[in-house]
């Protein structure tokens, strides 16, 4: 019986390799693991999960680090603090938790 529903859990800074060394191969997340992600480059939290939310590659989406400085205003802006997210981040269903 196959579920309809899929879980994304985001640990941000834990590897597969941490989890594999120090779970037992009974815990829950070793035996319902599916799949590994691979990171982006640079792999900050900011442009891996704006890439894994968006589906773009970080010279697509532009965002890189929780700061970033806008010549054309002269400022340096905190641009990831999920308030009022860029279009192409926001979806009818679209849900993430940070851990």
């Amino acid at each position: 019986n196959k579920g309809k529903n899929i879980i994304t859990i985001l640990l941000d800074g834990l590897g597969s390799k941490i989890l594999e060394k120090n779970l037992p191969l009974d815990a829950f997340l070793s035996v319902n693991k599916k799949m590994d992600i691979n990171s982006v480059l640079p792999s900050t939290t900011v442009a891996a999960t704006t890439s894994f939310l968006s589906g773009l590659h970080p010279i697509e989406h532009g965002w890189l680090g929780w700061d970033m400085y806008f010549d054309d205003i002269d400022k340096t802006v905190t641009v990831f603090t999920n308030k009022n997210p860029p279009e192409f981040l926001q979806a009818d269903a679209i849900t993430i938790l940070l851990f």
